[in-house]
């Protein structure tokens, strides 16, 4: 199996990288992905989790009772929905006929949900490529202190992130910029030996 990751800063086109080869791709996509979600001013309102099969991503916008929100801005306050976590199996659904996973994004405040990380190992132990975005230790820390978490919850991290390298042998590519070209060239390679399957 094949476990590529991309970590860096926020807003350096990671997801967008990924998207653009994964909308070429003649091959299904299960998993899951984060979609940010703006108000009528163009302003970050929500993140909410999204299928990945037949994924076409667009920013959307947001409204009042969208489904699966798992981080609200509202009022200089932020909202979790930790809950959408526990539920991740129904979002993501069947996925007995994709080709390959996409985890966009983990590492982050779904790591203080139990069953959240058995049901990522399920994943994981399929065998089956998987490409996605890996929340950066700096960033962790950041949205750590950010929401108040406990410490347990940045051991939870550093336990994760010891994983997926000894165990799933998962190759993190850091990209610090846009138009990275390591970045680039690991997601077309990626891309590229999932459409000899």
């Amino acid at each position: 199996m094949s476990l590529l990751l991309l970590e860096g800063p926020s807003g350096v086109g990671k997801s967008t990288l990924i998207y653009q080869y994964a909308n070429r791709s003649e091959k299904v996509a299960g998993g899951f992905y984060c979609q940010r979600l703006r108000d009528e001013r163009g302003d970050t309102r929500a993140f909410c989790l999204r299928n990945a099969n037949g994924i076409k991503i667009t920013m959307n916008k947001y409204f009042d009772g969208i489904n699966h929100v798992f981080l609200e801005f509202a009022n200089e306050r932020i909202i979790k929905h930790l809950q959408v976590f526990e539920n991740i199996s129904e979002i993501v659904g069947d996925v007995s006929n994709c080709d390959y996973f996409l985890l966009d994004e983990i590492g982050g405040m779904e790591l203080a949900v139990p069953s959240f990380l058995p049901f990522l190992r399920s994943i994981l132990d399929t065998g089956k490529p998987c490409i996605g975005v890996l929340k950066s230790s700096d960033l962790y820390l950041a949205m750590h202190q950010h929401l108040n978490e406990t410490p347990a919850l940045w051991k939870n991290y550093q336990d994760f992130r010891s994983e997926l390298i000894n165990h799933y042998h998962a190759n993190i590519i850091v990209m610090e910029q846009r138009e990275s070209v390591q970045a680039k060239r690991e997601v077309a390679y990626f891309f590229g030996q999932l459409s000899l399957l």
